[in-house]
């Protein structure tokens, strides 16, 4: 990987999203991104036996402890209700499923 090559399009698209939120969001929006991004990881990897070459990345995602941060993230957002969370939530899954097909298609 050549860290100098610009980045996909679909990969900076997700990433501007991120950075934006992270100046402009309220703390209880962030709380439901932060869990977005979280929870598709555990998920998405949790699909897969940890064996190959990604089995560092699945154990990592798929570890009991991982998945108590990711229930506790869901808890304290929860607990901090806002208005916006659900629409960036669902703006997280949104670029979540961009960016696997991304990477799944080149």
């Amino acid at each position: 990987m050549d860290l100098a090559d610009e980045p996909h399009i679909t990969c900076r698209h997700y990433v501007d999203f991120l950075i934006a939120s992270a100046y402009s969001r309220p703390f209880e929006v962030l709380l439901a991104i932060l869990y977005g991004v979280e929870v598709a990881y555990t998920v998405a990897w949790g699909q897969l036996r940890a064996e190959g070459p990604y089995a560092e990345f699945i154990d990592r995602w798929t570890k009991p402890e991982f998945k108590s941060y990711v229930a506790e993230l869901m808890k304290i957002a929860d607990r901090h209700p806002h208005p916006g969370q659900q629409a960036a939530f669902n703006a997280v899954m949104r670029h979540e499923q961009a960016f696997w097909l991304m990477t799944w298609e080149g």
